[in-house]
């Protein structure tokens, strides 16, 4: 099911949502992300004919959980299985250029991906890997949550006021409405691709 988001965003927009199911994560937040996930979708009125959204869950790889095209959007997510693999966001994050390097439809493109630390040794390195959505016209925000070292993330955000800490995974859901309202707002005015990253505590 699906409502009426307080800021709706024009149908021909394309979401992806990146849910971190790796071992750096603490299985213990993994449904927050679930929850934050569902609340955005929500808050966007994301559906079938438009605004499109498609739910990744990665580890050491990237996969398609749902779409919005299906009537079982939220079961699904509710359903994805935690990992607990190394985690590959440079993995995630090609995955996502796949996926919107694909579509042929004309609106604007939004990227959410959420981590829970660093990446796993041997990944490429984000400035590289982000260089695929930076093509595509990509502006990088950055969703800090805890205390952990964002120094590798530096490559990710666009300005240093896209740069945002919380403490604990479990705020998520509150988040969810000024967040929608954050990427609403760079939406209107400029209609890029947008990319949040969260880091999650690591445990």
């Amino acid at each position: 099911m699906f409502y009426q988001a307080s800021r709706p965003l024009n149908p021909a927009t394309d979401i992806v949502f990146l849910m971190d199911a790796s071992s750096g994560m603490s299985r213990d937040d993994f449904p927050w992300q679930k929850e934050f996930i569902k609340l955005l979708a929500k808050h966007f009125n994301v559906n079938a004919k438009g605004p499109r959204a498609i739910v990744v869950s990665y580890s050491n790889t990237a996969r398609s959980i749902t779409t919005s095209m299906d009537s079982d959007f939220n079961t699904k997510i509710d359903s994805t299985e935690f990992a607990g693999l190394p985690r590959r966001m440079d993995s995630a994050i090609n995955y996502a250029a796949s996926l919107l390097s694909q579509t042929r439809r004309k609106g604007v493109k939004i990227v959410l991906l959420l981590t829970g630390g660093p990446q796993a040794r041997g990944a490429t390195p984000l400035a590289k890997a982000i260089k695929p959505l930076r093509d595509l016209g990509a502006l990088v925000y950055l969703m800090a949550i805890g205390s952990n070292d964002a120094a590798e993330l530096g490559a990710v955000p666009t300005r240093r006021e896209d740069f945002f800490r919380v403490l604990e995974a479990s705020d998520l859901p509150r988040l969810a409405r000024p967040i929608a309202g954050h990427i609403y707002t760079s939406y209107s005015e400029k209609k890029p691709i947008h990319i949040f990253v969260i880091i999650l505590n690591n445990e």
